[in-house]
């Protein structure tokens, strides 16, 4: 008897045609990286960590910028050069990855320091540099490490928070704005855990110092703001640090200085990113409830005025204030300079990491 064709089943058809496709996609996508890599100039950094010109800084996107940390010095590459044993294996991992990431079609310059402009390095002088930062950043992780290590426990008395805070070096000696009003008595609604208006500082890339005014925020309307409750708060460059503080806070920011680049006489833009936090909606009866009122600084009512009333030193530091002056020449005033209390918030992290494990230090 004679065998007959078999006959193969339309979804068999559909999985070729779907394979097919797959395969398409994916070498579309491979040939879109290639063109996209092909078009890409990356830059190694300048010794001493100084910084590229603005003009060479402006043609870079985001994704030349960033290809070194995001495509090659990743952490799983890291890790990966971190396991090789010998030097061969190292030197083969290195390879490959320049071969992978850089290869003939991403362009890598350095800045020539004597010309002042970009040239175009070598295979042997990109794999030399990506070596010497493999190398970095092994040492880097194991000083780090160092200083995470594991400290024994020991048997700690629990204490409570105004013990730990009336112990701290740093945050002792603030100045308070109830040895200014011995009597005073603020408003239940501010110091309520039902107020839900915070502000928001935020820093971005550069260093830059914000100025608040301690426990302002309790004074009632017709009450002076003194400048000897200056708080000047010092943030770092290249760290993601932000303050949340009270919406009825009074703050303002300090002095411009010049931008860290040398030889450049300009002001630095000093960014950062400012914003204001409702911890929830309240409607007026909500308000009435809890006696929240409505401040200046959080609300788009026009009729609301501010409750601000600065001393004469906050205008000029020359003028003269008696509270300001009797309290900047007691024994705890002396402590401080013309500029105030000054707090460095680097020094207040690196206590808090190495002493506290993250806990609040103040």
């Amino acid at each position: 008897m004679a065998r007959g064709k078999r006959k193969i089943s339309k979804d068999k058809d559909n999985n070729k045609l779907d394979d097919q496709k797959t395969v398409k996609k994916a070498r579309r996508k491979k040939w879109k990286e290639v063109k996209e890599r092909d078009s890409l100039t990356i830059i190694i950094g300048r010794k001493n960590a100084k910084r590229l010109p603005d003009e060479i800084l402006s043609q870079l996107s985001i994704k030349e910028i960033n290809y070194w940390n995001e495509s090659i010095f990743t952490d799983k590459n890291v890790t990966a050069y971190k396991k090789l044993e010998n030097k061969t294996q190292r030197v083969t991992f290195i390879g490959n990855i320049v071969a992978n990431n850089i290869g003939t079609v991403v362009t890598v310059k350095k800045f020539n320091e004597e010309k002042e402009e970009l040239e175009i390095m070598e295979r042997v002088e990109i794999i030399d540099y990506v070596k010497k930062k493999f190398v970095k950043k092994l040492h880097d992780n194991k000083s780090k490490n160092a200083k995470m290590a594991v400290i024994p426990k020991k048997e700690v008395k629990v204490k409570s928070s105004r013990e730990n805070k009336s112990q701290s070096e740093t945050f002792q000696n603030l100045p308070l704005v109830e040895e200014l009003y011995p009597d005073l008595k603020p408003e239940k609604s501010v110091t309520s855990e039902r107020w839900f208006e915070y502000s928001c500082i935020h820093s971005l890339f550069e260093s830059f110092q914000f100025v608040i005014y301690n426990g302002s925020h309790k004074l009632n309307d017709g009450m002076q703001t003194h400048r000897c409750l200056r708080i000047v708060l010092k943030f770092p460059a290249k760290r993601n640090f932000f303050i949340l503080f009270h919406g009825n806070l009074v703050h303002n920011g300090a002095s411009s200085k010049v931008e860290p680049v040398d030889g450049s006489m300009n002001y630095a833009a000093d960014l950062r990113a400012f914003a204001y936090i409702h911890r929830y909606e309240t409607k007026r009866t909500q308000k009435k409830r809890d006696g929240l009122k409505d401040r200046a600084t959080h609300s788009e009512d026009p009729t609301i005025g501010t409750t601000y009333i600065g001393c004469r030193k906050m205008d000029t530091l020359h003028n003269k204030c008696e509270v300001c002056d009797e309290y900047m020449n007691s024994k705890k005033g002396k402590l401080f300079s013309s500029n105030g209390c000054e707090i460095d918030l680097e020094k207040v992290y690196k206590k808090s990491f190495l002493k506290a494990r993250g806990k609040v230090v103040c």
